[in-house]
């Protein structure tokens, strides 16, 4: 699943990234369901190594001669190259894209005058990819091969130690400390594109979820609001959808973004739990109890986007209506 990323121009310089200096970090929108853009994902990943290695990071900016085919590299010997495939592609389109990307700014990387006048003392040890999806075996094969060749060369590079190796990576399990790091402190939000759910998603899921979408319907015959079978059959059918949808961008949380997976999956609970007590106690609103848990998921998530904290609210109302904890009496 793919996701896009914009940059906001503006830069906030609230988040201190080691004990003795500050950086400034872009904030971020990250969406669902759409490319992501290559020069964004490039500043993303950046931000995110500077929150690693503070200090100890060289940005290599590309506007004038190129970068000589790392963006960024470590002082203690990791050199860096940010790269998304443009397009909507399949894995293999995704492998071979990500094949050729490593072979052409290797060559890059095999100018000595160049990279040795970029490095100066500092010797690299692992030349990385990263990648918002690493797919394929081919590709770890690929960096093999050229590792290989890399090594064999003669005489040897100058600025690579006799341990080098070329690898790719998955930027989000990569950098996964530093977007935790990042998203506690809202230094950027992702936010869920619409999913469009279709009428055989519908169908499908209520052939094979009949008790749940049973609890659903006996709740909204007890709505006054709703007087007519055709009523409740649209409200019905607008939370299941809603339900699918939170339900989609639920799981490329789980995926991509595990940190915000797990707090909302935690408040989500807690809010289940207390359903149970409340739902016999007082007389809950559908409408009620979703602009509340929307407003505790904006409030405690702060890397979650504001639309999408809306949808899974909507989604987590329709589910505790359809598992029984929410009862409403109007």
């Amino acid at each position: 699943m793919l996701c896009n990323i914009t940059c906001a121009d503006v830069r906030s310089e609230a988040y201190t990234l080691n004990a003795a200096s500050f950086w400034k970090v872009h904030f971020c929108v990250i969406t669902l369901g759409s490319q992501v853009d290559g020069k964004d994902w490039q500043n993303f990943c950046i931000d995110l190594l500077y929150l690693r290695y503070g200090t100890n990071l060289v940005d290599v900016p590309d506007k004038h001669k190129g970068d000589g085919g790392i963006e960024a590299y470590s002082l203690d010997g990791d050199a860096f190259q940010c790269y998304a495939p443009e397009g909507i592609n399949t894995v293999a389109q995704t492998a071979e894209k990500h094949k050729s990307k490593i072979t052409t700014d290797l060559n890059k990387f095999l100018k000595v005058a160049r990279l040795s006048a970029l490095l100066g003392n500092t010797k690299i040890s692992r030349w990385v990819l990263i990648v918002p999806d690493h797919c394929s075996a081919e590709v770890v094969s690929h960096c093999n091969k050229k590792t290989d060749e890399i090594l064999a060369l003669s005489p040897a590079l100058p600025y690579v130690t006799s341990d080098f190796h070329v690898l790719a990576v998955g930027g989000h399990k990569f950098l996964s400390a530093e977007i935790a790091e990042l998203a506690s402190k809202g230094g950027f939000q992702v936010e869920a594109s619409d999913y469009v759910v279709d009428d055989s998603e519908l169908t499908l899921f209520s052939q094979t979820n009949n008790v749940w979408t049973g609890n659903l319907e006996r709740k909204l015959k007890k709505l006054p609001t709703l007087t007519e079978d055709s009523e409740r059959k649209d409200l019905s059918d607008r939370l299941l959808g809603m339900y699918l949808e939170g339900s989609n961008a639920a799981q490329f949380y789980e995926d991509n973004f595990p940190n915000i997976a797990d707090r909302v999956r935690f408040l989500k609970q807690q809010r289940q739990k207390a359903l149970q007590i409340d739902s016999k106690l007082k007389a809950l609103t559908i409408s009620g109890t979703r602009e509340e848990f929307e407003a505790e998921l904006a409030t405690s998530v702060p890397s979650l986007g504001r639309s999408t904290a809306r949808t899974l609210s909507y989604a987590a109302v329709a589910e505790w209506l359809m598992l029984c904890p929410l009862d409403p009496k109007g």
